[in-house]
């Protein structure tokens, strides 16, 4: 079971607390579970589905691609990942706040018709799955890819 503190609407994973809307606090148990099975039943598949609609479909296929990296600095040990896009070139993810796709601007944060792009789903996914091809470079490598964006 997943645990989500009554009254709150924070997090802990990986030793950071964040702070989700109430709906993707019920995702997130989702993907914890996932990630303790190391697969996705057809009940998660459906929870998944109903919650963040058809963007699920499309991230399961960004991760069967593997088409999620995480590069994580060798100095700062700081996390930024990068999600192919369909012409392959990749989108610069911080998974719970942002993706510099042009979905994430119109549809999460302008129209606000959805929680998260199918790229922030991916990484979810990957990293419950442990599909996540990772990557430690120097941190002026997290640099370089934080200013593409």
């Amino acid at each position: 079971r997943c645990h989500v503190p009554r009254g709150t609407k924070e997090m802990e994973t990986r030793g950071t607390t964040l702070r989700l809307p109430p709906l993707t606090s019920f995702g997130h148990c989702i993907f914890e579970d996932i990630s303790k099975q190391r697969k996705v039943t057809d009940t998660h598949l459906a929870a998944l589905s109903l919650l963040f609609d058809n963007h699920v479909v499309k991230a399961a296929s960004i991760v069967d691609s593997h088409g999620v990296t995480c590069h994580e600095g060798k100095e700062s040990g700081r996390l930024v990942y990068q999600v192919k896009s369909k012409d392959g070139d990749p989108y610069t993810v911080f998974p719970g706040h942002y993706c510099s796709c042009h979905s994430f601007f119109y549809d999460v944060v302008s129209r606000a018709e959805v929680v998260y792009c199918k790229h922030q789903l991916a990484v979810f996914l990957s990293d419950a799955l442990g599909r996540t091809k990772k990557s430690r470079v120097p941190d002026k490598v997290v640099a370089e890819i934080l200013e593409c964006w």
